[in-house]
């Protein structure tokens, strides 16, 4: 039976071929167009598919992989496989985004869909879980209509995509299956915990988070998950640390731990340790204070874990760090230093304390390696 594998809610602007896989633009009525009636085929099979009211989506990305056509018979393997990649493309997605600025994007518009299909107008058939099994529904083409759901902001919005990340994690894959299950399972749970879906609490996307974290660091035992706060400091490494006399002012509850923790990220990742633990116990917020609010932790972790990842890959050889990797991962002490993270300093984009930091440091950056004359290094 032939089978499409579509994200309905996004679009690109440019087709894209990386690895084995391809993604391919819709247009409705004018991409991909072909002389066997392929076009007719696709407008009525994403027909369905409506954004908030405007009616039939006029664009999206098709999948495929492997060198197959647009619309043949997958295998379980193969729709294993494709789905295994949206989370891969999912995450290379994410990684791109820009935090307080229009080009924003979440989990929710990342979905992949693998529909199969007769007659591209008979409606389709949907699995629906249930604890105690499930059912197969049957909903035909007269009644047959997926709404966008309210958290995807925008409909067919051309995303931005860090393809060298992605082609990393697709080597990494084909390197250490040991090690890249561990990464897997991290860039899973960090997905899931961006999808900026109303019912999804931010305290779900906190313990979503962290274990991600986790996972990324390759912290599997009780003993080594306790050594994350050491190990992500030691792993991220940017060119400077912000010198202890130099840190904002702790709350009066909840003191820095420069003498057991040496640097701000340290600091960071033991506060965030401590909000989580608050939340899979069940204890109140205030039982044991955060320095940093759960809002706060999940911006900074949406920030670091893809560049954490990057850092990895880089630490694998299987991806090199660019310039501006090297200007947001020295970025990070200054704005964990930052009184306020989402503080609007004035109308603009530009006049958010988060994006003011980021910019100096990547002019700083910029202008240490021009004075030395040479490419970024690792200290």
């Amino acid at each position: 039976m032939p089978q499409l594998a579509f994200f309905p809610w996004l679009a690109l602007r440019t087709d894209i071929d990386v690895g084995d896989y391809s993604l391919t633009r819709f247009v409705r009525g004018r991409r991909p167009r072909s002389a066997d009636g392929l076009q007719e085929t696709l407008d009525a099979l994403l027909a369905p598919y409506h954004f908030l009211g405007d009616g039939p989506i006029k664009y999206a990305v098709i999948l495929t992989a492997h060198d197959r056509d647009l619309t043949d018979e997958l295998s379980p393997e193969d729709r294993a496989d494709l789905f295994e990649f949206a989370e891969l493309f999912a995450f290379a997605a994410l990684a791109a985004r820009e935090f307080f600025s229009a080009d924003y994007w979440n989990r929710g518009q990342l979905r992949l869909v693998i529909q199969a299909f007769t007659d591209p107008k008979d409606g389709a058939f949907l699995e629906m879980r249930r604890r105690d099994g499930s059912d197969l529904l049957r909903i035909t083409g007269d009644r047959y209509m997926v709404q966008a759901p309210m958290h995807v902001t925008s409909g067919g919005q051309s995303i931005k995509l860090d393809c060298a990340l992605l082609e990393a994690l697709l080597a990494a894959r084909a390197q250490s299956r040991e090690r890249w299950s561990r990464l897997h399972r991290g860039i899973v749970l960090f997905n899931q915990a961006n999808t900026d879906a109303p019912d999804v609490s931010p305290h779900t996307d906190l313990m979503l988070t962290y274990p991600a974290l986790e996972q990324v660091l390759g912290l599997v035992s009780g003993r080594e998950q306790r050594q994350l706060p050491t190990r992500f400091s030691e792993t991220w490494r940017p060119r400077r640390d912000i010198p202890e006399s130099e840190w904002r002012p702790a709350p009066p509850n909840k003191p820095w731990k420069g003498d057991t923790l040496q640097t701000l990220r340290a600091c960071w990742a033991d506060d965030l340790r401590s909000a989580r633990g608050n939340l899979a116990h069940g204890h109140q917020e205030d039982r044991k204070p955060s320095i940093w609010t759960v809002r706060e932790h999940l911006l900074l972790t949406s920030f670091v874990v893809p560049r954490l990842v990057k850092r990895i890959l880089a630490d694998m050889s299987l991806y090199e760090l660019t310039d501006d990797d090297h200007g947001d991962i020295s970025a990070l002490e200054p704005l964990l230093n930052l009184p306020d993270a989402y503080a609007q300093l004035g109308p603009h984009e530009e006049d958010f304390a988060w994006r003011r930091v980021l910019a100096n440091e990547h002019l700083g950056d910029f202008i240490d390696a021009h004075i030395k004359g040479s490419s970024f290094h690792d200290p």
